[in-house]
């Protein structure tokens, strides 16, 4: 079964109703600030749940016709257990203009058309080869093991860590930005 491709129209729809999602629950919290009743938790996890459910429904259609500039100041949420997969969207994302809310790395953006990729949002598991041969600079190669290569993308390294790297490895980090 073919993917639906969205319009422009339609994306627009779906990031005006996500934005309003947002400002709805930030509206909430303030009106209940000094209300000893409000579950502000209660209301973020049903908030979250319902802006999860949205999410997913855009990004279960083809995003390819959506400009990289469509994406400006848009919040995409990503946690443990819920995933912002792009991978089926084909979407044109410019890493400048997107927000990424939430847990590091908690995105798939394997398939898209990506721009602007900095270190902060590196991770293997999160981009397809052409991505990471597009920027060799900022992704390491197969020579590090799993357990290395996270701690390198969540900048959780040890002298430890390091002190047990070959010197080839050692010349690739020292030529990483």
């Amino acid at each position: 079964m073919e993917q639906k491709k969205l319009t422009l129209e339609e994306f627009n729809e779906y990031k005006n109703k996500l934005a309003a999602m947002i400002a709805e629950l930030e509206t909430v919290n303030e009106q209940n600030e000094d209300n000893e009743d409000f579950d502000e938790e209660k209301a973020e996890q049903e908030f979250m749940e319902k802006y999860f459910s949205l999410q997913s429904e855009l990004l279960s259609y083809d995003l390819s016709d959506i400009p990289f500039e469509a994406w400006e100041d848009m919040a995409i949420a990503g946690f443990d257990e819920h995933i912002a997969d792009f991978s089926k969207t084909k979407a044109n994302i410019d890493f400048e203009l997107l927000s990424l809310e939430g847990d590091d790395f908690k995105y798939n953006f394997k398939g898209c058309n990506v721009k602007n990729v900095e270190a902060e949002h590196c991770n293997k598991e999160m981009f397809d080869e052409a991505t990471i041969n597009k920027y060799p600079d900022l992704f390491l190669s197969d020579q590090f093991d799993k357990d290395f290569e996270n701690k390198y993308y969540t900048k959780t390294l040890t002298i430890e860590d390091l002190s047990s790297l070959s010197s080839e490895q050692l010349e690739e980090l020292k030529n990483k930005n």
